[in-house]
């Protein structure tokens, strides 16, 4: 099984096993299947929750795309007054009812099935319903019994990629700031910020299908600490993604520090990067040395402000981003000992 899922992908074979189970139902009980089938295959959905959830949208939906291909089958017979008027009603109807989730599908089979009845409208209608109902069940079974989803890993695997992009973001960063040319870093770390943007979305669209997926499986919701972590670290990220944004922004002035303290801050940028690249570089006492000397060179810089201008000069918003931004990992990375010692 393990090989099949490998070579096949999770879904493709729950898809394909639904599919028989449905065929097979049908085919004992004597009743066309092909809509059946096609009701289990569109079920399938990446989280148990979310199978039910439009099961439930799109029984009712089929129900009255069956109804109107029945009844204009009944007024009409096979002709394209049937298909077009079958064709509006259902769309109108689901429409009306907010049934989205299975509007295309309810139009499809209602077309489908003006051309598939034979014998009495009230017969074909009845039957069309049992096959629906077979198809959702079947295949919401299947999704809940058969290799059921687990995002951990996928997760995981995803955090580490938005981190090394914040780590080439924050390295962008290092290497204008090393050389005084912090007025182009923006043009150069977009591409990186927008992908960094990307892969957090994804990263949240996994862990809230795991929350969802852990109701539902004992095995999962005894992990659900580690989904909470999971959750808490994306809040951080989304906010050191926030933060390194703001060092690439345009600043008003230059920056002005003397050479010493110029090294310093850009050996800590560097540092930060390779923590963020590496997270087995991690060190707790680093991260809140690197802290100290922040925010003592950030104290004797607001005590140079002019508060004759209405912006912060551009030390000063540098040295509170990476303020901010050192904080954020030492909570990111605590939590991440958190996870593990929980894996253990």
């Amino acid at each position: 099984m393990q090989l099949l899922k490998t070579f096949f992908g999770r879904r493709i074979l729950k898809t394909s096993v639904a599919v028989f189970i449905t065929a097979f139902i049908c085919q004992w009980l004597n009743i066309p299947a092909v809509f059946a089938v096609m009701t289990a295959i569109v079920t399938i959905e990446p989280t148990v929750q979310d199978s039910i959830q439009k099961g439930l949208v799109r029984f009712p939906a089929s129900a009255i795309g069956s109804f109107y291909a029945a009844s204009f089958f009944y007024l009409f017979h096979i002709s394209p007054l049937a298909y077009a008027l079958a064709t509006l009603f259902t769309i109108v109807t689901c429409y009306k009812l907010k049934l989205f989730d299975g509007l295309l599908v309810a139009t499809l089979t209602s077309v489908a099935m003006v051309y598939v009845i034979e014998g009495s409208p009230v017969d074909a209608f009845f039957v069309r319903l049992l096959t629906t109902t077979i198809g959702l069940s079947v295949s919401t079974l299947v999704n809940f019994i058969v290799l059921p989803p687990n995002y951990l890993k996928q997760i995981n695997t995803t955090m580490d990629d938005v981190l090394k992009l914040a780590s080439v973001d924050l390295g962008v960063f290092a290497n204008s700031l090393r050389h005084h040319e912090l007025d182009d870093i923006q043009a150069q770390s977009k591409k990186v910020f927008d992908t960094f943007q990307e892969r957090l979305l994804k990263v949240e669209s996994l862990i809230l299908d795991q929350q969802k997926e852990s109701r539902y499986h004992t095995q999962l919701y005894k992990k659900k600490a580690n989904i909470d972590i999971e959750l808490k670290q994306l809040h951080m990220v989304k906010r050191m993604h926030y933060h390194i944004g703001n060092l690439t922004m345009p600043l008003h002035t230059e920056v002005e520090w003397d050479e010493p303290t110029h090294q310093t801050v850009t050996q800590i940028v560097d540092e930060l990067s390779a923590v963020l690249h590496d997270p087995d570089h991690f060190d707790l006492n680093q991260l809140e040395q690197h802290l100290k000397t922040l925010n003592h060179t950030f104290s004797q810089s607001a005590k140079r402000e002019v508060t004759l201008v209405d912006y912060l000069h551009a030390e000063t918003v540098v040295l509170y981003e990476l303020i901010q931004l050192t904080e954020l990992m030492v909570y990111y990375f605590t939590l991440e000992e958190s996870e593990d010692a929980l894996s253990t």
